[in-house]
């Protein structure tokens, strides 16, 4: 059989062929067919690959497998597997294999072992792979490849990877060259976006020639380093050295130096150390801005692109500002900085920083800066050279350029002059310090000179200049010498000032009284500052010191001034002294100063008070033509008005230096003592005040009334005279009597007495006051024999009647009659006709009341003389029969004490005061002080005791008491007397003070207040006062009361306490408030009463004025307030209406849900409303309406607002160009994070939100700075706050299009490019160069570049042909 295809079962018929009868027997013989399918595998050289049998349809037992390469058979990894599903597979694994090979696999029954054994051929082919790896500078669009060789039939495919995935999008390009020569490869265009780190790419080949092989995978290295330029500012002319710095590395690179196409010499490549290489070039003498090319080339894989990195070198020039100028002069110098692109840095060294130093850096302007240095005068002293160093701000690698700025000083002397009128001066202008000679310039004042001018040479670092100048005159002129620099002549100037002076000397003299300190000054203008002043007494020098004192001012605007102060001792006569002024080199200048002096004599005497009484004030020795007099008194006023009669003025008359002035004054000016003073002024000098007293005595003579037979004294009293005067008495005949004459001693009373005995007839006698003049003052002794009795004062209750008597006592009976005298003048009363009258004496007797209550005498009229002779005197005075008890009303708060005074009258005439005793409610109080009210309750009362001390006419009675509610009554006080007399007095009624309300506690909210009401007993209306420890308490109505049968009133007070909401700022700040109450009655007095409640202040509302969320969102709104417990509590949520601005209730159905919260421990509840899917008609404001018992709050708006963000549109860029995404946010602070993303990669960036301001809407943006194909797509801004709540914005779509490769430019021809309107596209055109070029082919004339894959529609492009003129 050949190729059988599938298991068969036979029968083998056997017939004997011997017998031919005999029975055929028959045998089942079973063909199994069994199919063996080699694996052939094609794999990469050196790669471990596995080539394969597999044996289907086998039966139950199985098969065996041999391997054979040629004759050889093979042993070793080989794996059969067992039977199953009547398979067997055998395994070859071939390790790293080099070239095609042809193996056998020998397949044998293990049932059937007669059957043949079947040998299947396997091919294992292989293939090499070599990677072009590439090292390139990051940034750099590259192209790595691997190279297949040793293929029979092409690859199925080439794959690329990275991190184990096949690398997609924009950033590369995958490309397979056709099979060649038994070669293929797979190439990888990275894009330079994706060239910023080493990466190990992978080449994935998928053989094509046996597709069960596995794919064979080769790392391909991408490599990147760093180039970083190091540009620099350069001095010109000065070598420098730039650089560029290589990083990244694993080996060390291959570096070049060219400017433009030419290979540069100086540079040397550098070694590598770490990562970094660096490579420098030397520049020997930059004279301008020049650019060099950095070319690198990999050391790790040679094969690579070089790189190109341009670095700059920037050359400028540096110009000092040297200065030269006077010493001491504030001066600023510079450094000019020039042919710079930038702000460089620009410092000084060279001193010590401090104030005296001011560094300027300059502005850049115009490619140019200047930088200074400003050396305040104190260091400006000697020649120094500061330094100016120069620094690139922008390449701070750059060297630090200096240069030296000299400041030169230089010293200037120009002496002052003084000269005498007409004569010659010679000013000399020294100028030293100098390093070569300098220009002069003279001016006098403001007048630039030109003649007399004789300028010296330079010589050892001084040089002068001489200034004559002619005929001076009196005066001070100026005249300068400006100093210009010729070293430095932008230096500013220096000038130095002299005066020439011509001086004068002047004194003013004094003229003083004897004893008088004086002055005299003298003053010498226009000296210089060398000259001296002195005085002289004759040839002696004046300094300070015994009668003397000398005081000079210091030189001042070119004067001198000393001044001479005489002491009063010294002053006796008229003097001169001497003023000298001495100068260097000048005679000594001298002046008199007159010291002249006078005499001032004063005479005043002491008069009695009320008499005339002259002042004299008189001067002696004036030298003055002229003195005026001035009288004044001690309050200032001036005594010098003719018309007033009350005093006279005399100023008297200047004759042989005396005048005398004086002051009459009249008795209406003498009625005490008084000082008064002489004003007197010479001529123009200063006035001098003489005090001259005006002293008054006071002068008493007393006579006396004596019986008949009785001495007299008189008595003479002189109080306070200032002189010594001489008094005594003087007899009828005006006689001294011996013995009375005494002399006054000075400010005190002298009193002289005149004794007379036994006298019986009335005299009169003279005291005479001696002193400038004679004063007399007369007092007589009077005979009386009448005696009125009782004498002296008697009191006496109204109504009872009293008797005066007036007798004579002499032995001597005098005919004549009596008569009675009340308060001085004759009695008129009823009584005084019913008297009881004998030859020596008169009774009157009186029924005492207020008319008859005064003082008394009596008086007897002799008949045969008609003199009228007095009693003494006698007081009757009228007692009422009343007392006092006060206060009459005694109101107290428990516990004060109150003391009630009874007042009687006492010390009586006719009547006797026994005792005071005291009732309550009519029932007497016990001496113990035990007293019962009108309940019959004990009240316990005190009896203080009573300083009765120097009282005579009434007597006092305490009672005291502590209030209490017992201690309630009327207080009467009783006085007893012999005989008994009805005395009245009032009552006082005592009383509690009482005050109570009628809650102890009240609940207020911001917006509902309480009331309470206090009601106080007291005598009469108190003050009250309503206070609250947070709040406001009015008072919201009065009423008052009479108690019946008390002198006490019942006030009602209604008091509405009140507390608006405190400051809430948070949640945290809410809480149950409790606050004290108070209601004070009579505060600050005794019967002050306080009462006290508390207040619970609930109903505080807190919630945010705002809260943010996004549209689709859940929505959360929570308010907070107060309350007293959760029971009684319920919320309305409101919204407002956008259309009406009305507030309407939200209704609870389905989209909205609220919940409220347990009372925490501060009283707090919080209610908060959910909206499950916030909608655009939900961004309005809310509040919540909350129910707290009967009281209802309102809490503030809070408006829900919704996170936006505007995002502005980019418009289409090419590679490489920068791209900047901006947006405008909404939101409820400043962002904690914006992050744009690229939709289309995942990718994104962190924006830095440093520079964003704080209030909303925020300004974000961020700007790609080289954006490639890859990166186009959709943007957009995911934002983030810091409560938590975070947005998208919208998408925006960025077009990146891909500028195609430049076209060369066709014969003739130039090549324009242009916008497309309304595409990304553009187009380039071709224009003749010249109009004697012509286009050869319209149709080929423009090439349209498609920027979504950077190539032209065409590239070959029409030239332009030469037109001929054919008539040419």
């Amino acid at each position: 059989m050949t190729s059988p295809s599938q298991d068969e079962e036979y029968t083998c018929k056997v017939k004997s062929a011997a017998f031919s009868d005999s029975e055929a027997s028959e045998e089942t013989v079973r063909l199994r067919v069994y199919q063996v399918t080699q694996g052939d595998v094609e794999v990469k050289e050196s790669t471990t690959a596995t080539i394969t049998c597999t044996i289907t349809n086998i039966v139950s037992s199985g098969v065996s497998v041999q391997w054979k390469l040629a004759d050889q058979i093979i042993s070793a990894n080989v794996e059969t597997t067992s039977l199953n599903n009547k398979q067997q597979v055998s395994q070859l694994t071939v390790s790293s294999p080099t070239e095609d090979q042809e193996y056998t696999c020998i397949v044998s029954s293990n049932e059937d072992t007669d059957s043949e054994p079947f040998s299947q051929s396997v091919s294992l082919e292989v293939f090499g792979v070599t990677p072009k790896n590439a090292e390139v500078k990051t940034g750099t669009e590259t192209e790595i490849s691997c190279i297949i060789t040793g293929l029979t039939t092409a690859v199925t495919s080439v794959t690329w990877l990275l991190n184990s995935s096949p690398v997609s999008g924009d950033g590369f390009t995958s490309t397979l060259t056709p099979l060649f020569s038994g070669s293929q490869t797979g190439k990888l265009l990275v894009k330079s976006s994706h060239v910023t780190e080493d990466r190990e790419y992978v080449c994935r080949v998928v053989s094509g020639k046996f597709s069960s092989s596995p794919p064979q995978d080769t790392s391909v290295q991408l490599s990147v380093y760093d180039v970083e330029p190091i540009h620099k500012d350069s001095l010109a002319g000065k070598e420098t050295t730039l650089s560029c710095k290589i990083t990244g590395l694993t080996t060390a690179t291959t570096v070049l130096w060219k400017q433009g196409d030419t290979t540069l010499s100086g540079s040397t490549p550098g070694s590598l150390v770490g990562e970094t290489q660096t490579s420098t070039l030397t520049v020997t003498n930059p004279t301008d801005d020049q650019v060099y090319t950095c070319v690198v080339t990999s050391g790790l894989f040679a094969e690579s692109a070089p790189s190109e990195t341009d670095v700059k070198l920037d050359v400028y020039s540096v110009q000092a500002g040297s200065s030269e100028v006077k010493i001491g002069t504030e001066t600023t110098i510079s450094c000019l900085v020039t042919d710079i692109t930038a702000q460089m840095s620009i410092t000084w060294s060279g001193f010590t920083p401090g104030e005296n130093f001011v560094e300027n850096s300059g502005t850049f302007s115009s490619n140019s800066q200047t930088g200074t240095l400003t050396v305040k005068s104190p260091e400006v002293t000697t020649d120094k050279t500061y330094t100016c160093s120069v620094t690139s701000n922008d390449r701070p690698t750059s060297d630090v350029e200096t240069l030296d700025v000299k400041l030169n000083v230089y010293d200037i002397e120009l002496p002052e002059i003084q000269a005498k009128s007409g004569t010659d001066v010679t000013f000399t202008c020294t100028v030293s310090g100098l390093t070569q000679s300098v220009t002069f310039v003279w001016f006098k004042q403001e007048e630039e000179l030109s003649s007399g001018i004789n300028t010296g040479t330079f010589t050892a670092g001084k040089q002068s200049s001489e200034l004559t100048v002619t005929g001076v005159t009196q005066g001070i002129v100026s005249y300068t010498c400006k100093v210009r620099s010729t070293e430095f002549p932008t230096s500013p100037e220096g000038s130095v000032s002299a005066n020439l002076k011509v001086f004068g000397l002047v004194t003013t003299g004094d003229e003083v009284p004897i004893n008088t300190a004086a002055s005299i000054l003298c003053t010498a203008a226009g000296v210089s500052a060398d000259s001296t002043i002195e005085w002289y007494d004759g040839e002696t020098k004046l300094s300070t010191g015994g009668s003397y004192t000398v005081t000079k001012e210091a030189w001042e605007n070119n004067q001198l001034e000393i001044k001479l102060d005489i002491t009063s001792a010294a002053v006796t006569e008229d003097k001169d002294f001497i003023c000298v002024v001495s100068t260097p080199g000048q005679v000594d200048q001298k002046t008199t100063g007159k010291l002249n002096t006078y005499e001032i004599t004063t005479v005043s005497y002491d008069v009695p008070v009320s008499t005339p009484s002259t002042l004299t004030c008189s001067v002696s020795g004036v030298s003055a033509t002229e003195v005026d007099f001035v009288w004044l008194d001690n309050s200032g006023k001036e005594y010098n008005d003719v018309n007033d009669k009350t005093y006279s003025f005399v100023e008297g008359t200047l004759a042989g230096g005396s005048q005398t002035s004086t002051l009459t004054l009249k008795e209406t000016l003498t009625t005490e003592d008084q000082m008064f003073t002489c004003r007197i002024a010479l001529g123009q000098q200063a006035h001098f005040d003489t005090e001259i007293p005006l002293k008054v005595f006071t002068v008493s003579a007393v006579g006396q009334s004596v019986q008949s037979g009785q001495p007299a004294t008189l008595t003479c009293s002189v109080v306070n005279p200032t002189d010594t005067l001489t008094v005594g008495w003087y007899d009828e005949s005006d006689q001294v009597v011996a013995g009375t004459t005494k002399s006054t001693i000075a400010d005190q009373t002298t009193v002289t007495e005149l004794t007379l005995e036994s006298q019986v007839v009335d005299s009169t006698y003279t005291c005479k006051v001696s002193g400038h003049e004679e004063y007399s003052f007369t007092a007589s002794v009077e005979i009386n024999d009448l005696s009125l009795k009782p004498e002296g004062e008697s009191r006496v209750f109204e109504g009872v009647e009293f008797t005066l008597t007036c007798s004579y006592i002499s032995t001597t009976i005098s005919e004549g009659s009596f008569s009675w005298i009340f308060n001085e003048n004759p009695c008129t009363l009823a009584a005084c006709s019913n008297l009881k009258n004998t030859a020596k004496s008169s009774e009157l007797t009186l029924s005492v009341h207020s008319s008859a209550s005064g003082n008394w005498r009596c008086s007897f009229t002799k008949k045969s003389n008609s003199k009228e002779i007095k009693s003494n005197e006698v007081t009757l005075i009228n007692v009422a029969l009343s007392g006092t008890q006060s206060p009459d009303s005694a109101w107290g708060i428990i516990g004060t004490q109150s003391s009630i005074t009874c007042v009687v009258p006492s010390g009586l005439a006719l009547s006797t005061l026994n005792d005071i005793k005291w009732t309550l409610d009519g029932n007497d109080i016990g001496d113990t002080g035990i007293g019962y009210n009108n309940k019959n309750e004990v009240v316990q009362f005190t009896f203080p005791d009573v300083d009765q001390e120097g009282i005579t006419t009434t007597k006092k009675s305490i009672i005291s008491f502590s209030h209490s509610t017992t201690a309630v009554g009327t207080l009467q006080c009783q006085a007893n007397y012999s005989p008994e007399r009805a005395v009245s007095i009032p009552s006082t009624h005592i009383n509690l003070i009482t005050l109570s309300s009628d809650v102890e506690s009240i609940v207020i909210t911001p917006t509902f207040s309480a009331d309470v009401t206090f009601t106080t007993q007291t005598d009469k209306t108190p003050t009250t006062l309503s206070t609250m420890s947070a709040g406001t308490a009015d008072s919201k109505s009065t009423n008052e009361e009479s108690i019946p049968k008390s002198d006490g009133i019942v006030v009602t007070e209604v008091v509405t306490f009140s507390s608006s909401s405190t400051t809430i700022s948070t949640k945290d700040d809410l809480s149950r408030k409790e606050y004290t109450y108070t209601y004070t009655i009579n505060s600050g007095l005794p019967s002050q009463l306080i009462l006290s409640g508390k207040a619970f202040l609930i109903g505080e509302t807190f919630i945010d004025s705002q809260i943010w969320s996004t549209i689709g969102e859940s929505s959360k709104i929570t308010a907070h307030f107060t309350a007293s417990e959760k029971a009684s509590v319920s919320v309305d949520w409101q919204q407002k209406s956008a259309a009406t601005n009305e507030w309407t209730s939200i209704p609870l159905t389905s989209g909205y849900s609220t919940i409220l919260s347990d009372m925490d421990d501060k009283g707090v509840i919080s209610a908060t409303i959910i909206i499950d899917k916030t909608e655009l008609s939900d961004i309005t404001d809310y509040r919540a309406q909350v129910n707290i018992a009967s009281f209802q709050e309102t809490t503030s708006e809070i408006k829900l607002n919704a996170v936006e963000a505007t995002v502005e549109n980019v418009s289409p860029v090419f590679e490489k160009e920068a791209v900047t995404f901006s947006a405008s946010i909404k939101g409820p602070s400043k962002p904690s994070s914006v992050v744009l993303v690229h939709k289309d990669s995942g990718s994104e960036v962190q924006l830095d939100l440093t520079s964003v301001s704080s209030a909303s809407p925020f300004q974000v943006s961020h700007t790609i700075d080289s954006v490639y194909f890859s990166g186009q797509g959709n943007y957009y801004f995911r934002v983030a706050f810091a409560s938590g709540l975070e947005f998208e914005s919208e998408q925006i779509k960025l077009v990146v299009k891909i500028r195609c490769k430049p076209l060369t430019n066709p014969p003739n021809a130039q090549l324009t490019e242009e916008e497309i309107t309304d595409s990304n596209n553009y187009k380039m055109i071709v224009k003749c160069s010249g109009s004697s070029f012509s286009i050869m082919d319209e149709n080929l004339q423009e090439a349209i570049c498609n920027t979504s894959t950077g190539a032209y529609d065409k590239t070959d492009l029409t030239p332009c042909l030469r037109t001929i003129d054919p008539s040419g």
